[in-house]
């Protein structure tokens, strides 16, 4: 016959008074607290007493499967819910063995560990697969306690069971989701991370794990952020703000490289609801960046390949253009010499009184050649090429610098020439042709270079310099070889003097004159160093602001 609370009251009492007290801090803190109450009514600290119908009804509604059995573990008690979550009866149920309830899949070691527990007059709390009275398993999460009497012994077993299937299947599926996104991520072959609000890296991928080794175990977040903040001005507001940005393009030098890597970087911002108690009503957000990184460093090695040949081969253009330019209009000049001469001795026969057979005949001739020499020199301003008007741009020298140096990388490798490079690191912008300044400082780095390679100095060496002040920038470049005498230091830019020797390169001619005619052309001065006694420098000087003219000058 089943037992009941009422029937049995002195049974009920221990059984319940042990219930509450294992099921103190259980999943479900509203029976807790309920039985907290019964149990203080039970002790006196309430002045009525507690009617036997209302106990057996808080068990017999509560919310989880309870049980109680003899020391056999056969079943004496089971409430409402025990035959909600099994499908027995208790009529169906008590006299059985909690045994029945058990399936195979449980392993054997569980059960041991369960009956040392209750032996040794403990609580034992696990998981096992049970199966229910239509034989469908379901996953219980178990909570069993020796009832003791009086004397300490033990008389009867309370057990406490939830049916946590789904929760199980829940835990799962997110565990298998995580890991899914987690193998996904991982694959990716850019590096991501999620930073907190303050910074801090919680979550990465394998790439970027391996990004923290290269970058000598610095954060990669940290140093992406702040090159980023370093580089673009518009993404501190974008970060304070917390909007998502992408495409952003960085180098950052890595440890064990020559050269810089590049990376496109994106951050996207996205928030989650704060797990922390006060947030249950209050909805609070936690936002979190992730931040990736895509290592763009063969693209742009790809692109600077390219930028550098069609540099080169601009350069190359430009410089025989200037040449033949230059060349054309210093064989006029000189061509122009001899014509005057000529003039000048016409003029005289024509003012001597007398004239002889021979005088007009001598006239007929310089005549002659006067019309073939004047049209000597129309033919060659005719070839002389004409200039294009480009209009002026800002530019910053350094980048100038740079391009030329790229282009002339191979050159200097091979002669074996040090190049030391001080460019001031914030330079005020200049406004002129792109074209005409980065070939003027081409002239003037091929010719510092062909003065080292005819040079007998042991040192070979190239510094060059940038700096600026309220209304100028300057450019220094300066060579380790031979220098040039101060008898010669203006003859140096007249088209085609030269100061090479017998058997030696050139080290100043048609070059100077080019970079001169650039720098006239800007306004600018250039001039030899003086002082400078460990080789030859040269000094250009170019307006922060001023237009460049548009009229040729020769």
């Amino acid at each position: 016959m089943p037992v009941s609370l009422q029937q049995n009251t002195s049974v009920s009492v221990q059984a319940i008074e042990s219930l509450i007290e294992s099921y103190l801090h259980a999943p479900s803190p509203e029976l807790a607290k309920s039985l907290r109450s019964l149990l203080g009514q039970w002790s006196g600290e309430q002045i009525q007493p507690l009617p036997p119908h209302v106990l057996e009804k808080a068990v017999e509604q509560s919310p989880v499967a309870i049980s109680i059995t003899d020391l056999e573990a056969n079943i004496l008690y089971t409430n409402r819910c025990f035959t909600e979550v099994t499908g027995y009866t208790p009529e169906e149920i008590i006299g059985q063995n909690e045994s029945v309830l058990s399936y195979k899949s449980t392993p054997i070691e569980v059960y041991k560990d369960l009956w040392a527990a209750l032996n040794a007059k403990e609580r034992w709390s696990g998981t096992m697969v049970n199966k229910r009275k239509d034989g469908s398993r379901y996953l219980a999460e178990l909570l069993i306690t020796p009832v003791l009497d009086d004397t300490g012994t033990a008389t009867h077993y309370l057990g406490i069971h939830r049916d946590i299937t789904d929760v199980f299947a829940l835990e799962n599926q997110v565990s298998n989701q995580k890991a899914l996104i987690e193998s996904v991520v991982d694959s990716i072959p850019s590096a991501m991370a999620v930073l907190d609000a303050d910074m801090k890296v919680l979550l990465d991928n394998q790439a970027y794990k391996k990004l923290v080794g290269d970058m000598s175990d610095k954060e990669p977040a940290h140093v992406l952020l702040d090159t980023l903040a370093r580089e673009y001005s518009e993404l501190y507001e974008i970060m304070r703000s917390q909007q998502s940005f992408s495409g952003y393009e960085i180098a950052c030098e890595v440890k064990g490289k020559t050269e810089p890597r590049w990376f496109s970087c994106s951050g996207i911002w996205f928030v989650e609801n704060a797990a922390n108690v006060d947030a249950f009503f209050s909805g609070d957000k936690v936002p979190y960046l992730l931040l990736a990184a895509h290592e763009i460093t063969a693209q742009k090695q790809q692109q600077e390949a390219i930028r550098r040949n069609a540099m080169r081969a601009l350069l190359a253009e430009e410089g025989l253009l200037q040449g033949m330019h230059e060349t054309l209009t210093a064989a006029i000049f000189q061509l122009e010499s001899p014509f005057n001469m000529l003039n000048a001795a016409m003029d005289m026969l024509k003012r001597r009184a007398a004239k002889s057979a021979m005088d007009e005949s001598l006239m007929n001739v310089l005549s002659e050649v006067r019309e073939q020499n004047m049209q000597t020199i129309d033919n060659l301003r005719s070839a002389v090429p004409e200039e294009t008007d480009i209009e002026p741009v800002s530019l910053n020298l350094n980048q100038l610098v740079h391009d030329v140096l790229l282009v002339s990388t191979e050159w200097l490798l091979s002669e074996g020439i040090v190049i030391d490079w001080q460019p001031k690191a914030t330079l005020k912008p200049i406004v002129g042709s792109e074209g005409k300044l980065r070939s003027m400082i081409k002239q003037l780095l091929d010719n510092a270079i062909e003065a080292i390679v005819n040079s007998d100095s042991p040192d070979r060496e190239i510094r060059i310099v940038t700096e600026d002040d309220e209304d100028w920038v300057r450019l220094a470049i300066c060579d380790s070889a031979d220098g040039i005498p101060e008898a010669l230091r203006i003859k140096v830019f007249e088209p085609f003097f030269s100061t090479r020797e017998s058997g030696k390169g050139q080290h100043a001619g048609m070059g100077l004159t080019l970079a001169q005619e650039v720098v006239n052309q800007h306004a600018g001065t250039i001039e030899i160093d003086p002082e400078y006694n460990q080789g030859c420098c040269m000094h250009v000087r170019l307006p922060v602001v001023r237009a460049i003219s548009k009229g040729k000058q020769s």
